[in-house]
């Protein structure tokens, strides 16, 4: 169940300043570490 294992995608937020993000942006973000076999998803703040 969502709310027991990652609670913060439960509900949606009104309004955010993050910015929109897609699949294929995320991986054109990280296309090097594609490349290099590393595992997805990728850690946050690298």
């Amino acid at each position: 169940m969502i709310s027991e294992q990652v609670p913060i995608y439960e509900f949606t937020p009104d309004q955010s300043n993050e910015p929109n993000m897609t699949s294929t942006l995320y991986f054109r973000q990280h296309f090097a570490a594609y490349l290099k076999g590393e595992r997805f998803p990728i850690p946050e703040g690298l």
